[in-house]
């Protein structure tokens, strides 16, 4: 599964859904706030602010639910895997790569009217190898985030550091390039503060 700022306020069912999939949770940079936080099958961001799990994971699938996302890149897509596109907006259907199916819907009512009609799958390993890889990745980059050792203040630990202090409701922006790559690689989602950059390409 792949989310964009599209799933908003469909954090509940796109779990469900998940679960029923036994599917990882990827996400754009924009969905980070709706995706990231209480998410046990989250595989993080793809692109360029990305890592390696949500990356290989779209590569390597085989079908992609894709919800309120338009994501710019292409390089980004599955070029195999059957993609069915969920989209408020019908002009980003199919906008970015081509798809198998695209539905008109907001992302909760389509996924609310989906889930009773989905059959349940037993098989989690390609789920379970990429949440592995993903929590591998994310203890690695913590590992490497540390105060500079000649009295500088490296940008990622002062992002890490912010995030930690910072209040539930926080509200984060960034100018682009390297400070938004800090922000939404470091900055902690909790489903109540949100995160603000050019991000529309």
């Amino acid at each position: 599964m792949y989310g964009g700022s599209g799933c908003q306020g469909a954090h509940q069912e796109i779990l469900a859904v998940a679960n029923r999939l036994k599917a990882p949770i990827a996400h754009t940079s924009r969905a980070k706030d709706f995706l990231e936080f209480d998410n046990p099958y989250n595989i993080g961001m793809t692109g360029m602010l990305g890592n390696e799990a949500g990356y290989h994971a779209l590569l390597d699938c085989d079908a992609l639910l894709m919800l309120g996302a338009d994501f710019a890149w292409r390089q980004f897509y599955p070029d195999k895997a059957k993609i069915v596109q969920v989209d408020i907006d019908p002009t980003h259907l199919g906008r970015r790569h081509p798809i198998t199916k695209g539905v008109v819907g907001d992302v909760k009512a389509t996924l609310e009217a989906l889930l009773p009609k989905l059959v349940e799958r037993s098989d989690a390993s390609f789920r379970s190898a990429y949440v592995k890889r993903y929590a591998k990745y994310r203890e690695a980059e913590r590992a490497k985030v540390a105060a500079g050792h000649d009295g500088s203040i490296p940008g990622s630990y002062l992002t890490q550091v912010i995030s930690r202090h910072a209040a539930k409701d926080a509200l984060f922006t960034a100018d682009d390039g390297t400070p938004a790559a800090w922000a939404y690689r470091h900055i902690e989602a909790n489903g109540q503060r949100r995160m603000f950059a050019s991000l529309l390409h």
